[in-house]
């Protein structure tokens, strides 16, 4: 703990919270948070209106399936960066006085403009120069297919189906997939790398960037 004093926020009391090394975010968000992580985020959440939230991480920020963002009046920002060790309730730098940076709204323009670009599933599929992400690919939805159908059978009336019904859903979740993109030095996307995450296996494909 330490305390610290500006002409903005007068005395506040801050509690210094060492970063993780990855963060899986799945609930929505509302108002200024921060959140960084030594390796990887994985994002399947709504970031809420007027919210102003930051990812940084220091590998990768995946933004997956189920991940959505409408801040028209607030900003969302995801950069790759080394974790600093801010204080756990520190303002989202550079808006202390609640105002978004041009750098930073250009950033998230930029950002949301890529991902527009992304390739779809089926693109990646019927592109794909890798066996083994073709063939584990086919074995996830198999094995996907199997638990949706278990929980699709279940009482869910009683407490004991409830769990029952919780623990395969969970089970689901060790079935991912996530896509990034590979930059020049110039900005320009080279290449988009789909990667999927099957309990402990793991195979990614390409698709070069025309």
């Amino acid at each position: 703990y330490f305390i610290a004093t500006n002409a903005t926020n007068g005395t506040e009391i801050f509690v210094m919270k060492l970063c993780d090394d990855n963060l899986n975010q799945t609930a929505s968000i509302n108002g200024v948070q921060t959140y960084q992580v030594n390796n990887t985020i994985q994002a399947t959440n709504t970031i809420e209106p007027n919210a102003k939230v930051n990812y940084i991480a220091g590998k990768s920020v995946l933004l997956n399936p189920g991940f959505k963002t409408d801040a028209p009046a607030g900003m969302f920002l995801a950069q790759i960066d080394a974790c600093v060790h801010n204080p756990a309730n520190a303002p989202l730098a550079p808006n202390t006085s609640n105002n978004i940076s041009k750098t930073s709204s250009l950033l998230t323009q930029t950002y949301l403009k890529d991902i527009k670009t992304i390739p779809s599933v089926n693109e990646f599929l019927s592109k794909s120069s890798n066996p083994n992400f073709l063939e584990l690919w086919n074995k996830t939805n198999d094995e996907k297919g199997i638990i949706e159908a278990e929980i699709r059978k279940i009482d869910k009336s009683t407490s004991e189906g409830e769990l029952k019904a919780s623990q395969l859903t969970q089970q689901l979740n060790d079935y991912r997939h996530s896509v990034k993109f590979d930059k020049d030095k110039n900005g320009k996307i080279t290449a988009y790398i789909l990667t999927l995450q099957a309990r402990n296996q793991s195979e990614s494909t390409v698709i070069i960037a025309e």
